[in-house]
C-alpha cells in the first residue's frame, strides 16, 4: 500500500511539474508578445483561440502521463482502453465503464484530485488573462469615444474582479465536492456507475428534491438506490 501511494505522489508530481512548465512557456510567450496589452475583437479572439488550444494540450500531456503509467504496468490492456481511463477520470466525468484492478484502484481518486487542482490553476490563468483583455478593450472604447462619461468605479465587495474571483472559486469547490463524495461516499459511487453521465446524475437529483424532501444525505442516497435496484436493493437471482 505505501509503495502504490508513493507511485501515486511521484505521478501528481510530473503532472504538477508539466504543468508549471505549460505555465511558464505559455508566460513568456505573452510577455515577450506583450499580448495583454493588446485589444480589439479579432486580435483578442484569435489570441483566446490559442490559449485555449495551449492549455487543453498541457492537460492532454497530463493525462497522458497517467495513460502511459496505467499500460506500462499492465493496469489496463492497451493503449486506447489506458489513455480513456485516464481521460475520464483526470476530467471526474467518471463513467465507470473502465475501472482499474483492485490493487491499483486508489491512483484513480489521486488522478481525479490532481486534475481538479490543474483545472482549477488553468481557470485562474484564464480568468486573468481574459480579464485584462477584456479592461483593454472597454477603455480603448472610452479613450474613443469623445462623449464618454467618466468610468464608475466598482466598489471591492461587487467589482467584477472580485466577482471573476468568486464564480472560479466556486468552479473549483463544485469539482472538489463530486471528487470527495466519490472517494468517500459508497452509495455515491454505486449511483454514478449505474447512471450513464455526471449530469445525469445531477439531473435526477435536482428533480427529486425539487418535489420531495428527505432527512438527509444518506436517505436521498438510499432512495435512489431503491429506485434504480442497486446496492441493498438489488434483485437477488
Amino acid at each position: 500500500m505505501l509503495l502504490k501511494m508513493l507511485i501515486a505522489g511521484g505521478l501528481v508530481v510530473a503532472t504538477v511539474a508539466m504543468h508549471a512548465v505549460g505555465f511558464d512557456v505559455l508566460l513568456r510567450v505573452i510577455m515577450r508578445s506583450r499580448a495583454l496589452d493588446r485589444s480589439g475583437f479579432v486580435p483578442v479572439i484569435g489570441m483566446v483561440i490559442g490559449l485555449t488550444c495551449w492549455l487543453m494540450l498541457i492537460h492532454l500531456a497530463e493525462i497522458a502521463i497517467w495513460g502511459l503509467f496505467y499500460l506500462w504496468h499492465g493496469c489496463l490492456p492497451e493503449v486506447e482502453s489506458a489513455f480513456y481511463f485516464s481521460g475520464v477520470t483526470y476530467t471526474t466525468v467518471g463513467y465507470g465503464d473502465l475501472v482499474l484492478p483492485r490493487p491499483w484502484r486508489m491512483l484513480a481518486p489521486v488522478e481525479a484530485l490532481t486534475g481538479i487542482l490543474m483545472y482549477g490553476l488553468s481557470i485562474g490563468l484564464f480568468f486573468a488573462v481574459v480579464s485584462r483583455w477584456i479592461s483593454n478593450w472597454v477603455q480603448r472604447k472610452a479613450a474613443l469615444s469623445p462623449h464618454a462619461a467618466a468610468p464608475v468605479k466598482l466598489s471591492p465587495v461587487g467589482g467584477k474582479k472580485h466577482l471573476s474571483s468568486l464564480l472560479a472559486a466556486m468552479n473549483i469547490l463544485a469539482f472538489l465536492y463530486h471528487a470527495f463524495l466519490d472517494f468517500c461516499d459508497g452509495h455515491y459511487r454505486l449511483i454514478r456507475a449505474a447512471l450513464p453521465t455526471r449530469q445525469t446524475f445531477f439531473d435526477d437529483l435536482r428533480a427529486l428534491t425539487r418535489y420531495m424532501v428527505f432527512v438527509d444525505w444518506d436517505a436521498l442516497m438510499d432512495f435512489m438506490m431503491r429506485g434504480l435496484e442497486i446496492g441493498p436493493y438489488a434483485p437477488k437471482t
